[in-house]
């Protein structure tokens, strides 16, 4: 668990409404008092992005051991009008991109930018793009897998928030359909029992972490996982793995033999296969007298 406050270095004021992300694990807003907790956090080196509008954003690298507190400091930083000279003037723009049918917010969607500049939604479906020129074009993209993608373009002049409502792209859907029956089809060739939690379960559990998700649907059995595969990759500390991981993230999770075995596959490995850069090779999990022996 990672919890604080945020707060002014000068006053010693709480700060609401700073925007916290947990590169990589979650993003988050600071509450009353200033306060903010990231609740499931695995163990080891994370990064933290602290920013709010009057004030410098802070960069924290957090080698983390066990549960931590922190008291985190921002010093002000009034924003400056520039009338000489408004050609050197840098903006930030922000938005949030969103399934166009649920309104639900899209995970890890790209977002780029006229010049080279990109980014990728937080699990809220935010981005933010940071020091864009004003006084000329800007176009932006953004793209994410099963979604048609959105663009505008715009002259902008002050910091700018935009708003993408992505339609389903029915194409790729199909597409997306054919990766998983593969994996299903290899599935079912391996002589043990299994069950599936297919990705319109895991949007349902949107907030839950992986590992809950999947010690829920195995639960007396809940302990006898052996191994635990993500993208076809065996992970030693695969379900301390699963509590980085966001539901959104995922496309399907199989669990083989009652857990002895739990299969993860990412929306990334889907789109990996759409590209035939996956060779899928055949589920191995055999009983020894030392233990189970899987891949």
């Amino acid at each position: 668990m990672v919890q604080g406050r945020v707060v002014d270095r000068g006053t010693g004021d709480a700060i609401v409404g700073a925007s916290i992300d947990l590169l990589g694990v979650a993003h988050i807003v600071t509450g009353e008092n200033g306060a903010f907790r990231f609740p499931r956090v695995a163990l080891g080196r994370h990064t933290l992005d602290i920013d709010m509008i009057g004030y410098q954003t802070r960069r924290i690298d957090l080698p983390l051991l066990g549960d931590t507190t922190l008291i985190i400091e921002l010093d002000s930083d009034p924003i400056r009008m520039d009338t000489l000279d408004v050609r050197t003037r840098r903006v930030t723009i922000r938005g949030r991109v969103v399934d166009g049918e649920t309104g639900v917010g899209l995970f890890d969607a790209d977002v780029f930018a006229s010049g080279d500049r990109s980014t990728r939604t937080n699990s809220a479906g935010g981005f933010r793009l940071r020091g864009v020129p004003t006084g000329q074009p800007v176009g932006v993209l953004v793209r994410v897998l099963g979604f048609l993608p959105g663009q505008t373009e715009f002259i902008i002049d002050n910091d700018t928030t935009l708003h993408f409502a992505l339609e389903p792209d029915r194409v790729a859907q199909r597409m997306i359909a054919a990766q998983v029956m593969k994996l299903e089809t290899r599935s079912n060739a391996v002589g043990f029992s299994k069950s599936e939690i297919a990705r319109v379960e895991l949007l349902r559990k949107a907030n839950w972490a992986v590992d809950d998700v999947v010690k829920t649907q195995l639960g007396i059995y809940a302990g006898r996982v052996q191994c635990v595969l993500i993208d076809d990759q065996l992970r030693p500390d695969g379900m301390a793995m699963l509590q980085t991981y966001l539901p959104d993230q995922l496309e399907r999770i199989e669990i083989i033999d009652r857990g002895a075995m739990i299969r993860v596959y990412t929306r990334d490995f889907i789109q990996r296969m759409m590209g035939n850069r996956v060779t899928l090779a055949p589920i191995v999990l055999i009983r020894t007298p030392g233990g189970i022996i899987c891949r």
